[in-house]
């Protein structure tokens, strides 16, 4: 079986639907490539935002996940940001950086 993954986008005011469709696209091509499941992912829109990050944090810990795919780290607020340090303490879960630029 192979591990479970769940990924997570943050969009801003500009973020097309084709964006979105395109990150989650990646993300899926991603876990192909690791021999990953990919779950589901995550939009958190500005609208809303941080419902699709609790939603995630909640499903990590109910179901016991313990990866996260982000397109960049600028998904979680760039680096030294509390969202991942968060991330990480709470659910124990490792987040996979899925762009190499």
């Amino acid at each position: 079986m192979k591990p479970i993954a769940l990924g997570y986008v943050r969009t801003n005011p500009l973020t097309t639907r084709g964006e979105i469709t395109a990150a989650k696209e990646h993300l899926a091509a991603y876990a192909v490539k690791e021999d990953l499941t990919l779950d589901r992912v995550y939009v958190d829109r500005p609208e809303s935002q941080p419902e699709a990050y609790h939603a995630l944090i909640e499903a990590l810990q109910r179901r016991g996940i313990r990866l996260v795919l982000v397109p960049s780290l600028a998904h979680l607020g760039g680096h030294g940001s509390p969202l991942k340090t968060h991330l990480e303490h709470y659910t124990h879960a490792r987040i996979l950086i899925t762009q190499t630029a």
